[in-house]
């Protein structure tokens, strides 16, 4: 799946290269307006994959059922969409404790959610600062 899926960005980057300029449809949708759009890089691939596949080769998590998102349940973030909660929750102190526990050992991050000065830090500076995403990482890397 994960080779199917590489490969397809490969070809979804290379069409797109190629027709930026053309103002054309892929599978009837619309060219994204940023090259790193997920949906032309992510769903848009991944789910006739999925379907093809017939749910034989891979296995389907519900990821309300694992907690892999716990942002989405913090209690004093509920009136912020997604993307703020998520900012907050990993880039503001918090304790990690328990953190995994709940979310059963798996937590899907959103790179391109991570605020950019935390991108430019190196891997050095940005285990030193004192946030949640950081001592998350401390904590597995012990």
């Amino acid at each position: 799946m994960i080779n199917k899926w590489f490969y397809k960005i490969i070809d979804n980057i290379n069409y797109y290269r190629k027709n930026i300029k053309k103002n054309i449809y892929l599978n009837n949708v619309e060219w994204p307006k940023k090259k790193t759009d997920f949906f032309y890089l992510g769903y848009q691939i991944i789910d006739p994959l999925l379907k093809d596949e017939g749910g034989k080769n891979y296995l389907r998590i519900d990821s309300s059922e694992i907690n892999c998102f716990p942002e989405k349940y913090a209690p004093n973030l509920s009136t912020l969409n997604h993307k703020e909660k998520y900012k907050l929750f990993y880039f503001e102190k918090r304790n990690s404790e328990h953190l995994l526990d709940k979310s059963k050992n798996l937590i899907l991050l959103h790179n391109s959610w991570t605020p950019p000065k935390y991108k430019k830090m190196s891997e050095k500076e940005f285990l030193k600062q004192d946030i949640l995403l950081s001592n998350l990482f401390i904590k597995i890397l012990k």
